[in-house]
């Protein structure tokens, strides 16, 4: 299997989905073993994430991983959980005066409001 770099995923509920959609186009649909794919999920993720997954490893196989999908998907994939951090996050940045913070909203940057 090529080397893959896929930014690594943390834990950050707004980064879950393009997470996994980066990770099945460029390793699960390229791979076929299950050992393989557990160990680049656990290569590209980090902190929360790959805490929540570390148990698994120890399982291995077409179960182990399977098994680590169910867990991110449930941790971080939830939609409630989802929505309930993007109306935080939206609660506590500071009012949109101008097109730039406009902008910055719509680009999910945090930095810019």
């Amino acid at each position: 299997m090529p080397e893959v770099e896929l930014e690594i995923f943390k834990g950050d509920l707004i980064k879950y989905h393009q997470f996994m959609k980066s990770f099945d186009s460029n390793v699960d649909c390229v791979c076929d073993e299950s050992n393989l794919k557990l160990t680049r999920l656990m290569q590209y993720t980090a902190g929360l994430a790959k805490d929540a997954i570390r148990g698994c490893s120890l399982i291995g196989g077409d179960k182990g991983y399977r098994q680590d999908r169910s867990i991110l998907e449930t941790r971080f994939g939830n939609s409630h959980l989802v929505t309930e951090h993007i109306i935080h996050e939206l609660r506590q940045r500071r009012q949109v005066w101008s097109p730039v913070d406009i902008q910055g909203l719509a680009d999910g940057a945090s930095n810019t409001l």
